[in-house]
């Protein structure tokens, strides 16, 4: 077993020796950085290969926000990240800490990081919307206060998510 450190989070998880969690940090092209990590482990870097991969076509045309690719072997797991500079700085640092909580699920630690947030009913919450409300935890917990536009994606998916049922 190792330590695994998760910044924006404040979180540090034990993971497999086996295990790997890596923080690309910033990029200035999304696309790219997906294409890199796709040549590096032997993937077709073409668009279409990307998107059939399940890529967020939408984020990474846009180039703003940032990304979560999890890998894994009979032996071992691999979370990367990484994320671009955003404006306001407030989401910005809801993006690191999204991604951050993917790899956090990803890795098995999403228990450990939901019992040190101590958040009533933070573990009902489906993986995407866990992410987003550790990205709001964040803030708060810098007395950062949360902006209407952060909080308008949010909100719409949750009203589609309940149209449904």
């Amino acid at each position: 077993m190792k330590d695994a450190y998760f910044q924006i989070l404040d979180f540090e998880g034990r993971i497999s020796s086996n295990d790997v969690y890596h923080d690309l940090g910033f990029t200035d092209n999304l696309i790219e950085t997906v294409q890199e990590i796709l040549q590096n482990s032997g993937h077709k870097t073409d668009m279409e290969t990307i998107e059939k991969l399940g890529f967020p076509m939408t984020v990474l045309r846009h180039n703003q926000g940032g990304l979560h690719i999890g890998s894994e072997t009979n032996e071992s797991r691999q979370a990367i990240i990484f994320y671009n500079h955003q404006s306001p700085e407030v989401a910005e640092i809801k993006t690191r800490a999204h991604e951050e909580s993917h790899a956090v699920c990803y890795l098995g630690l999403r228990k450990d990081l939901e019992k040190m947030v101590d958040v009533a009913g933070i573990g009902k919450f489906c993986e995407e919307d866990f992410c987003d409300q550790m990205g709001f935890y964040v803030l708060r917990k810098k007395g950062i206060e949360i902006p209407d536009d952060l909080l308008i994606p949010y909100n719409e998916r949750l009203r589609i998510a309940s149209d449904r049922l």
